[in-house]
């Protein structure tokens, strides 16, 4: 009667753990990249605070121009200093009095914001954390898809020990007559053996196996030593 040793319990749950680890991971970040903006997510304030990218520093005096209305030919001046051309429709809007402000242009927008001695203006964007929480999602999920995979082809993998030969995953055989010894210094410790043949009279190959990788390897163990004495 053949002797099997399945893959073995570790094995199974590291795979279940990365793939659970890699979606979770996936949620997260997906929710802070893509969910954030809706009031419901409770997440807003990141949003709001990762949505914008800082454009240039203008002196705290420009502040008496920020007044709600159409944008003032100085603040104009200002931008047009920073590289970035107002249309004629563009305003100012405020959104704290004296510390919050934003110029909207068609779709562009750019909050100001007063910060110690000085105007911070921004440009509407993602930064880093939100480009971060926007792409990182996709590989988090192909992670999870790559041990989904490696774990749906390997999930009925065994070592069985059959009448004549030791058959590995169904892909290796070894022939109890090409074996000269096996290596079991580190099996107590360890759970790992290692078969010392040779194929066909070929060069000696050393093939281990390990309880990290298979159960029940102390009765195919067993049954080789058996087979070999």
């Amino acid at each position: 009667m053949a002797i099997e040793a399945p893959l073995s319990r570790y094995k199974r749950s590291n795979f279940k753990i990365w793939i659970i680890a890699l979606a979770a991971l996936a949620a997260i970040f997906g929710y802070d990249g893509f969910l954030s903006q809706y009031e419901w997510s409770q997440r807003r304030s990141f949003y709001d605070e990762h949505m914008r990218m800082h454009a240039f520093d203008a002196d705290v005096t420009l502040a008496e121009d920020l007044v709600a209305g159409p944008v003032s030919p100085t603040l104009r001046e200002v931008f047009d200093n920073a590289k970035i051309s107002l249309s004629s429709d563009a305003v100012v809007a405020v959104v704290e009095p004296d510390v919050h402000w934003s110029v909207t242009d068609g779709e562009d927008g750019y909050p100001i914001l007063k910060e110690e001695a000085k105007l911070a203006v921004y440009r509407i964007g993602p930064d880093g954390d939100m480009l971060f929480n926007q792409i990182s999602p996709i590989f988090f999920v192909a992670g999870a898809v790559f041990f989904a995979v490696s774990f749906w082809r390997c999930k009925d993998d065994k070592v069985v020990a059959e009448a004549t030969e030791l058959v590995i995953a169904d892909r290796e055989r070894i022939a109890y007559d090409t074996i000269e010894g096996i290596d079991k210094t580190h099996f107590e410790k360890k759970g790992s053996f290692t078969i010392i043949y040779k194929p066909n009279g070929q060069n000696e190959v050393r093939r281990q196996l390990s309880a990290r990788n298979y159960d029940n390897l102390r009765a195919i163990l067993e049954h080789l030593i058996g087979q070999i004495t």
